[in-house]
């Protein structure tokens, strides 16, 4: 009996991390066929509620305490808000199942490396394929005559198959996150192939968030180069100078795409925008004031949220931790605020890398959005947390040469 449970552990990790490293190629399926076909039904849907299913079946059979005491404290929650929202049932439980889903990524995954089930390469394995099919996902696309514009207002960026534009500029911003660090710790060649790739997706897709990360990540990588690494010096200022030289051909080869993208930034600054915070937030702030009057004229609202994943009947402010609180009240703010950071906070190493990450997902959830509840963006913050998990400073890195090389 215990050699066919451990065999179904085995088999969940596995079908767990294998569903995960398809993300990209399941959201692009989706993405050409939805479109052809309104009454197809949406393939991501099914692949998260799987996705959802198998990560359940793996927290009950690892049966550690606390990540039980979390999903029943999440579930909970849900189902308090689908009593107070019978009308919009559906809607709650498909965006609670998707916050569930990050969390749950991140607190199961990181208990079973703990208990040895799991090695922290396969992690490395999956962030590395990732880093390898998102390129080629919006590459095929492109092959397909799928040329579809990532901005709403103008015919610049470019998003291939992926329906969300703002998950998907995280999901590369993660990915981007990830290859500078690795290859801070790690100077392979494949982590600058992949690295220069990810920036050109980000470059044709011209999210400002993006990138921002780009530019926030390669000053520090940079800084890093001079500043603090005292060994293998001429690699990393070779590495350094090659990065510049791919950006600069990458500039050259996509130079109309780059000019039309600089020419949307600058006529939203000049003509869209009320100031530069309006400009670098979208205009969000504006719906901040509408938005409290309403959460704040129901103290039921105040306590509970008017349901995760119902802002368009109210007002979505698409700053997530607004969004939050309004879908979740103060209640179900602190609490899931609170699986967060003690997770951080208790089981990961506040170093360099680590800390920045933090800082710079914290605020892409803060003033971007579309991260926390959301799809491709929930997942990716799920794996973003569980690559901090595993990440060790300099001090520790025979530790993560070990599992990767």
């Amino acid at each position: 009996m215990k050699a066919l449970q451990s065999s179904i552990k085995i088999g969940l990790i596995s079908i767990g991390l294998l569903l995960i490293k398809l993300m990209p190629l399941i959201d692009t399926a989706s993405g050409i066929l939805t479109p052809v076909d309104t009454s197809v039904f949406n393939i991501g849907q099914i692949y998260r509620l799987l996705v959802f299913a198998v990560l359940i079946l793996l927290a009950i059979k690892n049966n550690i305490k606390r990540n039980l005491y979390v999903l029943s404290l999440l579930i909970l929650f849900m189902i308090v808000q689908c009593i107070l929202n019978m009308n919009n049932v559906m809607q709650v439980i498909i965006a609670w199942t998707k916050l569930i889903t990050s969390i749950l990524i991140f607190i199961t995954y990181s208990s079973l490396i703990e208990k040895k089930h799991l090695s922290i390469k396969r992690i490395y394995d999956l962030l590395d394929l990732w880093a390898i099919l998102y390129p080629i996902a919006f590459i095929i696309p492109k092959l397909l005559g799928i040329d579809i514009v990532a901005s709403y207002d103008s015919t610049t960026g470019y998003k291939g198959a992926f329906y969300a534009v703002n998950e998907i500029s995280f999901v590369l911003s993660v990915v981007v996150m990830y290859l500078i660090i690795r290859l801070d710790q790690n100077l392979k060649r494949k982590y600058i192939v992949l690295l220069v790739l990810n920036i050109f997706c980000i470059i044709l897709l011209g999210t400002k968030s993006s990138l921002l990360v780009v530019l926030f990540f390669g000053i520090s990588f940079v800084y890093r180069v001079i500043f603090i690494h005292k060994k293998q010096v001429f690699k990393r200022w070779f590495i350094l100078v090659s990065l510049i030289v791919a950006v600069f051909i990458g500039w050259c080869i996509f130079y109309v795409q780059i000019q039309d993208i600089i020419q949307r930034l600058l006529w939203q600054r000049e003509y869209a925008s009320a100031s530069n915070f309006d400009f670098l937030t979208s205009g969000r702030i504006r719906r901040i004031e509408q938005g409290f009057l309403m959460f704040t004229e129901n103290p039921l609202y105040i306590l509970f949220g008017w349901g995760l994943g119902l802002s368009i009947l109210h007002i979505g402010i698409e700053m997530d931790f607004i969004d939050l609180l309004f879908g979740v009240g103060i209640i179900g703010f602190i609490c899931i605020m609170a699986i967060y950071s003690i997770f951080y906070f208790r089981r990961c190493e506040k170093n360099y890398w680590n800390n920045l990450a933090l800082l710079t997902a914290s605020i892409l959830c803060c003033f971007a959005g579309h991260i926390l509840y959301y799809g491709q963006s929930g997942m990716a913050l799920g794996v973003l947390f569980l690559f901090l998990f595993i990440n060790k400073n300099d001090k520790n890195n025979r530790i993560i040469r070990n599992y990767t090389e």
